[in-house]
Order: C-alpha cells, then structure tokens, then sequence
C-alpha cells in the first residue's frame, strides 16, 4: 500500500477535504484503539503533560455522531491507495485528525482511520477507529511544524503522472 499523509498548512489536493467532511457527516458510530483504550485506563501510572476527563473525552467524541454534529475542516490527512486492500484505483481516505471543542481554551485533537469495506468498495460509517486523541490548545498556530513530513504539490503530482 501507498500512502501519502498532507497538512493544511502545507498542501492539500483539491477535492481531498471535501471527501472528509463527506466522511464525518456520514459517521454513525466510531470505536476506540486498544493503544487509546489503553491509555485512558492508565493515566495514573503514565507521565504525560496533560491528564484526560475521561467523561469530557467520551463528551466529545459522541459530539462527532450527534444529530446537531459540527463538521470540521481536517489539519492532517492520509490518503492511500492499493487495488488488492481497497478494490479501486483510486486514493482512499485511510486517516484524518481533527480538533472537537474539550473546554474554554483547549481542544481535543482526534485521529480517526476510517474503516474500508472492499466488499461495497466504499467507507462503512458505522465503524470509525479513534487511533489516539491528545489535548492542544486551541490558539496552537504550528510553529513548531515539521513540514518535511507533508506531501508537496510537487511531489503529489509526481505520484499522479
């Protein structure tokens, strides 16, 4: 498989956030990594820079299924593609992050790998991964951006010739 991960303030194809907010508004249902269940179960014993409400998380994320749902434009996105795992040609949407509303000045980044089912070769929106979420706060403006780690446009057309 190939995969090609973009940020928004690096590049993005045109077309590519719009394939997310698709994906958000059909999202039903969503499930946690074992690395993310893990780590809400276990903050106690780890040494981190920020402690989860586990209520407050919870909150959040059911926020991104509700009926009264906010879409949010993606900061980071993965696109891959591989006919024998996705059954087209096409690059599919395999991970994107956003940031939901977790209290007055911080937001709860979530990393979301949406599910493909090769069998109606489309995403299935009943099941969404929640790979890992963390606490950013919400002025964060990326100065610290490693943009090495994004696809350029040039490189992107490269992989489209």
């Amino acid at each position: 498989m190939f995969s090609v991960l973009f940020h928004k303030d690096v590049f993005v194809p045109k077309g590519v956030q719009e394939q997310v907010l698709k994906l958000e508004a059909k999202m039903t249902n969503y499930f946690l990594s074992q690395h993310f269940k893990e780590h809400l179960d276990n903050q106690e014993n780890e040494d981190r820079s920020h402690t989860y409400f586990r209520n407050a998380v919870y909150n959040a994320l059911k926020e991104m299924i509700s009926d009264s749902r906010v879409f949010r434009d993606a900061f980071e996105i993965e696109l891959s593609k591989c006919y024998k795992v996705f059954g087209v040609h096409d690059w599919i949407v395999t991970k994107y992050c956003i940031r939901l509303p977790y209290t007055l000045s911080s937001d709860l980044v979530v990393v979301i790998r949406p599910q493909w089912d090769i069998k109606t070769k489309t995403h299935d929106a009943s099941r969404n991964m929640i790979v890992t979420a963390w606490i950013n706060h919400n002025k964060d403006n990326h100065k610290t951006l490693d943009t090495t780690k994004y696809c350029s446009e040039e490189f992107w057309t490269s992989c489209n010739k």
